[in-house]
């Protein structure tokens, strides 16, 4: 969108044509116009930034990471808010880990004997 002559930064993310903060209600019948013009599902331009944060859990980003996007105040906060994210996600950090000493298991030489396992412990060492 172009600036007009008038327009000031104030370093916001979300203007008016003039640089100045939106109202809140005009920022959310502009996103519902959105949303008819596109045709998809109402939803609350709030409801954004719960899936922004919990896309970032499911792509495994830090959760200190999501705290400082979010602007929340504590690593706590984004824990309280966002902890049915993170139970979620204990079974596919439970099959990477599977996976990983899979990975590692094929790696090791086999042990046949007594004599292998003292090769073994040697050659480790």
């Amino acid at each position: 969108m172009k600036k007009s002559k008038d327009y000031e930064n104030h370093n916001l993310m979300i203007t008016t044509y003039l640089g100045t903060h939106v109202l809140p209600s005009n920022l959310g019948r502009a996103f519902r116009r959105c949303l008819d013009t596109v045709e998809v599902d109402k939803i609350r331009f709030h409801d954004l930034r719960h899936t922004h944060a919990s896309m970032l859990f499911t792509l495994r980003v830090h959760q200190k990471v999501v705290q400082e996007r979010l602007g929340h105040s504590s690593i706590t906060v984004t824990l309280d808010t966002y902890s049915h994210m993170l139970s979620n996600m204990q079974e596919a950090v439970a099959e990477s880990l599977e996976s990983a000493f899979k990975k590692e298991s094929e790696k090791e030489p086999k042990i046949t004997n007594e004599r292998s396992v003292q090769t073994a412990v040697v050659t480790t060492l």
